[in-house]
């Protein structure tokens, strides 16, 4: 049961944490009071009302019950503490924990773009075959018989740097006299080739042979052979691409 003193000041209340405190024993007294007041005080103001009715006058006896009365009701009216029932709100402070989750999202660092390689360019200066050549040779009516690839004995002492090398019969000079025709790649070759027929023939005059050069092509004919023929197969090389 609660004090009287905390239904009028509510406050020490407040250390009840989390709970509704209601005025349960006031409603206790309310009811007692009233039931006392409806067994002791309805008979005596009914015991009242009919003598006053009758024209007597209150006795002692009558009066002791209307004094009881009056403090009975003073007494429930003080314990109730002339109040309704009371309901005290109490709020609790709970402290929470806040998670914060992040979400952090890992992605493969791209490879950088590859580039792609440029394609070399043709080299410019293989620019003729050996198939030009014979073609040229034929169409300036020369002679440039059973023309065919070279092999490794038709190239002697001779440095095997071409990348094509064609063996041609001239016949009028002999059955087995003619030229070679060569195709490079690179200048550097050509010239090795070059210097190699030129250094034969000035070491000995029967190793002379007639050498001639158009971009790409050498040319090596037998030095028997006369010099104005010979100068023909030139002509007929230097009209390459024209």
């Amino acid at each position: 049961m609660l004090p009287a003193e905390d239904c009028a000041n509510p406050a020490p209340l407040r250390h009840l944490v989390g709970f509704r405190v209601t005025s349960t024993a006031k409603m206790a007294w309310i009811r007692t009071g009233i039931r006392i007041i409806i067994i002791v005080g309805l008979p005596s103001v009914s015991l009242l009302l009919y003598h006053t009715k009758k024209g007597r006058k209150m006795d002692k006896l009558y009066r002791v019950m209307a004094c009881c009365v009056s403090v009975i009701l003073i007494v429930v009216v003080l314990t109730a503490c002339g109040s309704a029932p009371q309901t005290i709100e109490v709020t609790r402070v709970v402290p929470q924990t806040v998670v914060v989750t992040q979400i952090i999202v890992v992605t493969a660092t791209p490879e950088p773009p590859t580039s792609t390689p440029e394609a070399s360019p043709t080299p410019t200066f293989q620019r003729w075959t050996n198939a030009d050549v014979v073609a040229i040779f034929k169409s300036a009516s020369l002679e440039v018989e059973e023309a065919r690839p070279m092999t490794k004995d038709d190239y002697g002492m001779a440095p095997m740097r071409a990348i094509e090398g064609t063996r041609f019969l001239i016949p009028s000079l002999c059955s087995d006299c003619g030229g070679r025709i060569f195709s490079f790649s690179s200048q550097e070759d050509l010239n090795l080739t070059r210097a190699y027929y030129e250094e034969l023939g000035k070491s000995s005059a029967a190793f002379f042979s007639w050498v001639f050069v158009k971009d790409n092509i050498l040319v090596q004919i037998n030095g028997d052979l006369p010099e104005e023929k010979a100068r023909q197969y030139e002509a007929a090389l230097n009209s390459l691409g024209r």
